[in-house]
């Protein structure tokens, strides 16, 4: 073996050391653009929440107050009129 073909089967381990780098960096992109998405619509949501949470406490306020009038109603109003 001379020293032109070790330069080339040199030359071919870098051209395959460059190529499985590229194709490593590609996977770590889309693994961290996934995740990034991930987090965006994390964070919407959280957001919407957050947004929403006065008025479902609100609601649930008055659906609890609503219960406790309907609660105090007599529960059978001809036995209440007949007393």
């Amino acid at each position: 073996m001379n020293w032109d073909a070790i330069g080339a089967l040199g030359e071919i381990a870098g051209a395959v050391a460059v190529f499985a780098s590229l194709v490593y960096l590609a996977l770590q992109m889309r693994q961290n653009t996934r995740a990034i998405r991930g987090r965006a619509e994390q964070e919407t949501v959280s957001l919407q929440q957050s947004a929403l949470q006065p008025a479902l406490n609100l609601r649930m306020f008055t659906l609890e107050r609503s219960f406790n009038l309907v609660r105090c109603l007599p529960r059978n109003r001809s036995n209440s009129i007949a007393q």
